[in-house]
């Protein structure tokens, strides 16, 4: 038990450098000029984060780590749609799933409004015993996404 709070511990710390840092995105002159437009209107959306950083470059990283630790990723937008595509799918997990929609859809936005709350990852056990955490992302102080897994 001590060993997978400090992995998810240690998930979260890596995210919040990875997202924090400026030098893994780079962003090209047009990315800058639409960083400072959305930053003038002191509101920015999953979408305008997601154009920000690039897709593509987040659903590499995202399929590397989910490769990397063997667990499932997924970043979803405020309202719980996912903006990447699931890395690394459980397959009993995507069984359930596709039985039991409405319930891992309602576990998730649980998880979601309790991460918004605290600020902070939220480690929990879905109904089937699975762990799950999912992690509420920032850009300048405005939530922008979540980053949810497990497996």
């Amino acid at each position: 038990m001590a060993f997978r709070v400090a992995f998810f511990e240690g998930l979260s710390f890596l995210y919040k450098v990875w997202i924090a840092s400026t030098s893994v995105f780079r962003p090209t002159p047009r990315r800058r000029i639409e960083e400072v437009v959305i930053l003038r209107q002191n509101k920015i959306t999953s979408s305008d984060w997601l154009n920000l950083i690039g897709k593509d470059r987040l659903q590499a990283y995202q399929d590397s780590y989910a490769q990397m630790h063997g667990i499932s990723l997924v970043f979803l937008n405020t309202e719980g749609e996912p903006l990447t595509v699931r890395s690394n799918a459980s397959l009993f997990c995507c069984a359930v799933a596709e039985k039991s929609s409405q319930r891992c859809r309602e576990e998730s936005h649980r998880d979601m409004a309790r991460a918004r709350m605290k600020g902070d990852m939220e480690i929990n056990p879905c109904f089937l015993g699975l762990m799950n955490f999912i992690l509420p992302i920032y850009y300048d102080n405005e939530l922008v996404a979540y980053c949810t897994g497990g497996g």
